[in-house]
């Protein structure tokens, strides 16, 4: 994976998207209002969505399911036990505002029977059938033998404001700042790769904001891109 590629899920959503990413998520039955919406705002797929499961072999019925609502599987989390309950009393204080999770939650049953009886074809898993296994092509074909009754409209795209680190959290601002150490010359930065000489020392760097070396060795080891050199890295000066 890409080094660029591991705070994307996070940088591509607004910042009480991030917060919430940051910190462990509070239960729905929790969220304020404000927080509700704000959470629906986070369910709608965007193309990112899609790229992630572009090519993959199979993915979980649920998922298939949420893809076809335009909604993010990351964010519904349904692999979560207990979550489709929540999800379903979350979906009635969306409304009028959002009918999105009201539509995906109650195409759920139908959902179960036609894997039950063999209409979709997948991969079951008896313990909790959402949880089966399907291909993005036999889900399209499930779908275009009108199986499900409801075909969602995909949310308008969203203007995204541009990105500024100054506005992350301070872990996650850190963490950008550690990974732009590593920025080649050719993407505006001083490494140079094959040159040891022009490689950041960031287990130095996470130390000098206050982790510990543990944790410093470990968001190093994160950032270290394919073509750092191979070998003892210099020690820390503590």
């Amino acid at each position: 994976m890409k080094r660029a590629e591991l705070l994307k899920p996070l940088l591509n959503h607004s910042m009480g998207g991030i917060e919430l990413v940051a910190s462990r998520p509070k239960p729905l039955a929790e969220l304020t209002q404000d927080e509700l919406k704000e959470f629906a705002k986070r369910l709608e797929a965007d193309d990112y969505t899609y790229q992630r499961y572009h090519g993959i072999p199979q993915l979980r019925v649920w998922e298939a399911l949420a893809l076809h609502h335009y909604m993010d599987p990351a964010v519904l989390g349904l692999g979560r036990k207990g979550r489709l309950g929540e999800l379903k009393r979350v979906a009635h204080e969306l409304l009028p505002s959002s009918t999105r999770l009201l539509n995906f939650v109650g195409a759920v049953p139908p959902l179960l029977l036609d894997i039950d009886q063999g209409k979709l074809v997948c991969v079951k898993v008896a313990a909790d059938l959402l949880q089966s296994f399907t291909t993005l092509q036999r889900f399209k074909s499930y779908v275009s033998d009108q199986r499900l009754r409801a075909y969602p409209q995909r949310a308008p795209t969203r203007e995204r404001l541009p990105f500024d680190a100054a506005s992350l959290p301070p872990k996650l601002r850190d963490m950008w700042e550690g990974m732009q150490l590593w920025k080649t010359v050719t993407e505006g930065g001083t490494v140079i790769p094959g040159c040891p000489s022009t490689e950041p020392d960031l287990m130095k760097f996470f130390v000098g904001k206050g982790y510990s070396a543990y944790q410093s060795k470990a968001f190093a080891a994160a950032f270290r891109p394919s073509f750092a050199h191979i070998g003892r890295r210099p020690k820390a000066e503590w």
